[in-house]
């Protein structure tokens, strides 16, 4: 009977610090739990493999990929824990396929897969469907949502008026079609 009550004493310790692994665990999807410890969040199946270790300050799921925030920095990682965007970005706003991302201060645009199409080189990007007005040492310019210059930033305002562009540089305006 002792050897009972050990052995018993010994199984629910060890149940205690299975469940004692994480300060919480919520189901996000099925089969995956969303887990925190010691303010940290992370990913386990339902084995309570780890998935993603935790070292996240924010994780927010939508669908099979999540956004991710560590040591201030956001990046975004797969449900099966690979890291498509590594956290380096101060932001990412993602719209549809593409990112808007903000690094040193500088703004850029990424694809769904991590992949630069505009590097993080502008003071501002303000897109207006396929085209943006970017803004580089001051000046502005023109490019397209795949990366390619349309008007290089050499003007100092710049409005879109439909398939007319209205430069000025040096208080002389001119108008650009596209």
């Amino acid at each position: 009977m002792k050897n009972l009550t050990i052995y018993f004493i010994i199984l629910i310790s060890s149940i205690a610090c299975t469940n004692e692994r994480f300060d919480s665990k919520v189901e996000i999807q099925k089969g995956y739990y969303l887990t925190s410890q010691n303010d940290k969040l992370g990913l386990i199946d339902t084995q309570d493999e780890i998935i993603i270790p935790n070292e996240y300050e924010e994780i927010e799921f939508n669908g099979s990929r999540a956004m991710t925030k560590k040591n201030g920095l956001f990046g975004l990682i797969d449900i099966k824990g690979n890291i498509i965007i590594p956290n380096e970005y101060e932001e990412i706003k993602f719209d549809g396929s593409s990112a808007m991302t903000k690094r040193n201060g500088l703004f850029g645009l990424i694809d769904i897969k991590g992949n630069i199409i505009i590097p993080n080189e502008y003071e501002e990007i303000e897109f207006d469907g396929s085209i943006a007005i970017t803004k580089k040492n001051g000046l502005v310019g023109l490019i397209n949502n795949q990366g390619k210059i349309i008007i290089p930033n050499e003007y100092d305002t710049m409005k879109i008026d439909g398939s007319k562009i209205v430069v000025t540089k040096n208080e002389k305006s001119e108008i650009i079609e596209l």
